[in-house]
């Protein structure tokens, strides 16, 4: 049964994912590990929908839809998710070896608010549904440093 209730959260994703989210904050110990259980299955889901096409005109899908140019609410933001996704291979990439390879040469504690708006604006547009407070499928998959 517990397979069969993961299909149908998974079909419904992202919507499910609000309301699993707000389920791990239940009273109710069960509720909150079985809500845990599904929004893992659900980020596992929704990581694999991801395609990036860097040959040619840069395009970026997630799942059913692309992200057209237009969508891409920073270029900073753009810029951080085709860095990531050259350098995936390597693994985790430290937060200020990011900060400076967008804003060389600039102050570290104004370049650490630059960096966060422009991880927020990426998992805006990659993510435009998630709920505040949800963790990002995409980011853990694409070992995006939030902290």
């Amino acid at each position: 049964m517990q397979s069969y209730i993961t299909e149908v959260v998974g079909n419904m994703a992202p919507e499910a994912s609000g309301g699993l989210s707000l389920l791990q904050r239940s009273d109710n110990s069960d509720l909150r590990r079985a809500a845990t259980h599904l929004l893992r299955g659900l980020q596992k889901l929704s990581a694999s929908g991801l395609q990036v096409y860097c040959l040619g005109r840069f395009r970026v899908v997630n799942g059913a839809y692309e992200i057209s140019s237009g969508v891409w609410r920073s270029r900073k933001a753009r810029t951080l998710f085709q860095y990531l996704i050259h350098s995936r291979r390597r693994g985790y990439t430290n937060k200020e070896i990011l900060m400076e390879l967008l804003w060389p040469e600039e102050d570290p504690a104004l370049t650490a608010k630059r960096f966060h708006v422009a991880l927020a604006s990426l998992r805006k547009t990659l993510e435009p549904e998630i709920e505040r407070g949800v963790p990002s499928a995409l980011f853990l998959a694409l070992e995006i440093p939030t902290e």
